[in-house]
């Protein structure tokens, strides 16, 4: 199932991407959960979100904070958010990767 994020997903979105990127003390990511990410469930736990910002300091669409549990990789679940997060949208949308340590690929493919 795929919704919107709302307050009360905090502490599921915190524990994703903690399994994604490690101990991650920034606020940021965290706060205006309404509406902020689009979240994919499996069997109601949460197994990957992403999100689509304006407030990019590359003044346009930028995808915000993407990750995938581990167990549920390859399986096609961000390729369905993506889909829905970006259903209408018609202005260029800028996508940055991280490399995370003791990895030899970055994460977005």
């Amino acid at each position: 199932m795929i919704r919107k994020s709302t307050i009360e997903d905090k502490e599921s979105i915190q524990q994703l991407m903690y399994l994604c990127f490690g101990d991650n003390n920034k606020i940021e990511p965290y706060e205006n959960l309404e509406d902020r990410y689009y979240l994919y469930f499996k069997d109601n736990t949460l197994v990957a979100m992403t999100g689509l910002t304006s407030d990019s300091e590359y003044g346009r669409l930028e995808i915000d904070w993407t990750c995938t549990h581990p167990e549920h990789r390859h399986k096609g679940y961000m390729k369905e958010l993506f889909a829905e997060m970006l259903n209408g949208v018609q202005e260029p949308v800028y996508c940055s990767c991280w490399r995370l340590q003791n990895k030899n690929k970055p994460n977005l493919y």
